[in-house]
């Protein structure tokens, strides 16, 4: 049973994939890109790195025992990996091939690899990279001047979040691509353990909010109580002071 991470609600992301039914029947291994196609219902590993064309989507998984991104300790991460012998698997759609022969868009498999391919802890998080040539590995950076492509992508466990790739061209930006990937986890067996993991207000605020509360509802049994004890009072001083008078 898949569990939907991020993007779920992209239509060209197709939610649920088919990437977990192959998971579960033992035909997925981690840190191997897959094709695969609904309409043809074709499922292939990809030959040479990331060749798939659309209509394909391709799909990538990392085991959550060992993925380096995981390592995070926050509850956005924790969606994805406190769910034990399971894979956490990114998909996106692959490009055409008028796409990939096209000379303007030289550059942009590499730039979908590093998309698909961000499993290190640091890059997990919102980053920007560059790459300062065409085949030159992207790097982290701040400064975008002088740069042949860089990309901006948001954090990798976030509902929603979005990646862009920008081409430049002797200092001007020639071109813009934006990818919205989608992240599901999906079990390698029946007998996986999946969490739901609900990230909202704190236990401590939580707590706080109840003591508040608590504390509201002693301060109003106070008042009564002292309000009933001064009436107590008042009714059996006149009644004394009545009696007195009749003697």
């Amino acid at each position: 049973m898949p569990k939907a991470i991020s993007n779920e609600n992209q239509p060209e992301n197709g939610y649920p994939s088919l990437i977990c039914g192959s998971v579960v029947q033992g035909n997925v291994s981690s840190n191997q890109p897959y094709c695969w196609s609904r309409d043809k219902g074709n499922f292939t590993k990809a030959i040479d790195g990331f060749d798939c064309v659309s209509p394909s989507m391709v799909t990538i998984c990392y085991d959550t025992n060992s993925l380096d991104a995981c390592r995070r300790t926050d509850c956005e991460a924790q969606r994805a990996c406190s769910s034990k012998n399971s894979l956490f698997c990114i998909t996106t759609a692959a490009p055409p091939y008028e796409v990939l022969v096209n000379p303007t868009y030289k550059g942009l498999v590499e730039a979908g690899e590093w998309i698909m391919t961000r499993n290190k802890l640091e890059d997990s998080y919102g980053v920007k990279v560059c790459s300062l040539d065409l085949g030159q590995p992207y790097q982290s950076c701040d400064e975008t001047s002088n740069v042949f492509a860089y990309i901006e992508c948001g954090d990798l466990f976030k509902p929603v979040y979005s990646c862009t790739w920008h081409k430049f061209s002797d200092g001007e930006e020639t071109l813009k691509v934006v990818r919205n990937p989608l992240g599901e986890v999906c079990e390698l067996t029946s007998l996986a353990t999946q969490t739901i993991t609900v990230c909202g207000p704190t236990v401590t605020e939580t707590l706080t909010s109840v003591h508040n509360d608590s504390a509201l509802v002693i301060g109003l049994s106070s008042g009564i109580g002292t309000t009933f004890f001064l009436l107590i009072s008042t009714f059996c001083w006149v009644w004394k002071l009545r009696r007195t008078q009749i003697r």
